[in-house]
């Protein structure tokens, strides 16, 4: 908040609101590198978790290009 001071220049005014700027990121896929880690690490065949591959995927895609707003919360809780 600012307020007019002498010779009618802005003034800022000291409060309790911490600003913070909005990170952002970049979509990416996991799968790959999910693919590699499950081949090589478990030494099993990566195919069996295509399900859970797509819906990772969905869901952090989803999170970093959600809506800031009440309804879009409700909607990702559910």
């Amino acid at each position: 908040m600012s307020r007019k001071g002498p010779l009618h220049l802005p003034v800022l005014i000291d409060t309790n609101i911490l600003s913070n700027v909005m990170k952002r990121t970049e979509k990416i896929a996991w799968t790959p590198y999910l693919r590699d880690y499950i081949s090589n690490g478990y030494a099993e065949h990566p195919d069996i978790y295509v399900d859970d591959f797509r819906l990772l995927d969905e869901l952090r895609n989803d999170c970093i290009s959600m809506e800031f707003s009440v309804k879009a919360l409700n909607r990702m809780i559910k």
